[in-house]
């Protein structure tokens, strides 16, 4: 018998979370937003913007106590 090791309800709050908190503002402000799939821990999301020929991207995490190898491998994204 699976277990549920949280993943799929981590994977809901995150992308809900997601999409009310940032992609939808994000468009309001005449923004387009790409969403990636959250990665198969559903720790994190990352979130691509553009508007205007401009470009940013941004990671979601689901809890501030994410293990910090996880931080150290988005920042190497954004660099």
């Amino acid at each position: 018998m699976p277990t549920d090791d949280g993943v799929l309800l981590r994977k809901a709050l995150l992308s809900e979370d997601c999409i009310k908190d940032l992609v939808r503002p994000l468009r309001e402000a005449g923004w387009s937003a790409e969403v990636g799939e959250p990665d198969e821990r559903a720790l994190f999301v990352s979130v691509v913007a553009k508007a205007d020929g401009q470009q940013f991207g941004v990671a979601l995490l689901y809890s501030c106590a994410t293990d910090n190898g996880i931080y150290r491998r988005l920042e190497a994204r954004a660099s």
